[in-house]
């Protein structure tokens, strides 16, 4: 009665529908939040929690990224934290890259290493992103404790030191970034988009914050706008696959009903919360996700079941716990707080 059934590669599977609203919710908070789709950590959730194939994860993940980037994108537009000709900039040639990952899932999933080298790749893309960014942080929220000013804005930032080119004028930002790096990455984030099943954000926050040098808050709410390129490609082109539609909406579309509660709280969220907290917050998120995968990984080497339990819950727990923490903080604070002062107490 609380399931929903669908056919997975022929074979029937049964997914507590609790467990996807409740997914829906922690992830629509962290993306909204963040400025992510949260499609990384769907994936992992549908792979590691509910058993669906790589491929089927990968697709059904798309539809999840897709609803749940629109709401929160259109929470931060009204905020005005979206720089729209980075977006462009960004977001069309993802197009093109999510369907030459889509192709690369296609060849591996046919050779039988979709799973390893879609796992590895979450393990290691997550693990260095968030030890980068939580070493950063840190160096950061202590230059802060020691001196004065500060603020979001990172003033070397390679590509701001890059003069070269045609370049795009960021107003809203004040910087100046030029255009065929922009298009270099934006191909780039699209293929590892097609071939992880993610929109991209997870990694182009980072590329704007530390790369571009753009205020965090306004990486957030970009980066949903860029999410907004890609996931449609994906969601096109994982539903037309050869074999049948790889996109299983009758999951993707429960966890967008939990998104509509998630997402604005987390868009809400992210206007009171100081920007190095909120990288800091975010590289303890992509760590864990690592370590969720790496203990799945564990679990084939050394045959250990007991190491894939913990991965199991790891992926739903620690986005539970780290939602519910930045909820607390965000309702004591007022929006002009510095959240850093609470975390540093």
């Amino acid at each position: 009665m609380f399931h929903v059934d669908v056919l997975v590669s022929g074979q029937a599977l049964s997914v507590p529908i609790l467990l996807l609203l409740l997914c829906g919710v922690i992830v629509g908070v962290l993306g909204g939040f963040f400025g992510v789709g949260g499609g990384w950590l769907v994936t992992l959730f549908l792979i590691i929690f509910c058993g669906l194939p790589e491929k089927y994860a990968v697709g059904t993940g798309f539809g999840y990224i897709l609803g749940m980037s629109l709401i929160s994108a259109w929470k931060h537009r009204k905020r005005g934290n979206m720089e729209y000709k980075l977006g462009a900039a960004l977001g069309l040639p993802m197009i093109l890259g999510v369907n030459i990952g889509k192709r690369l899932m296609v060849e591996l999933d046919k050779s039988g290493k979709a799973g390893p080298v879609v796992q590895n790749l979450y393990m290691v893309m997550l693990f260095s992103l968030g030890m980068y960014m939580l070493i950063d942080s840190i160096k950061e929220l202590r230059a802060t404790t020691e001196e004065t000013g500060g603020g979001d804005q990172k003033a070397n930032a390679p590509l701001r030191r890059l003069k070269w080119g045609p370049l795009l004028s960021l107003k809203k930002s004040g910087i100046e970034t030029p255009l065929i790096p922009i298009l270099t990455i934006g191909l780039a984030v699209g293929v590892i988009s097609g071939l992880m099943g993610v929109g991209g954000g997870f990694v182009l926050m980072p590329i704007m914050v530390y790369l571009v040098g753009m205020p965090t808050i306004m990486a957030v709410g970009t980066s949903l706008l860029c999410i907004l390129y890609s996931a449609p490609m994906g969601v096109c082109a994982y539903s037309l696959s050869e074999g049948g539609s790889q996109v299983l909406f009758q999951l993707s579309g429960i966890m967008i009903l939990g998104a509509f509660l998630g997402a604005p709280l987390g868009v809400w969220s992210a206007g009171r919360v100081h920007g190095k907290s909120l990288r800091l917050l975010y590289s303890s998120l992509t760590i864990l996700g690592g370590i969720s995968v790496g203990l799945k990984i564990l679990q084939h080497v050394l045959d250990q079941p007991l190491l894939g339990e913990c991965g199991k819950w790891l992926i739903l727990g620690a986005p539970l716990v780290l939602s519910t923490f930045i909820l607390v903080l965000s309702g004591k604070a007022s929006p002009d707080q510095k959240i850093a002062e609470d975390l540093n107490a």
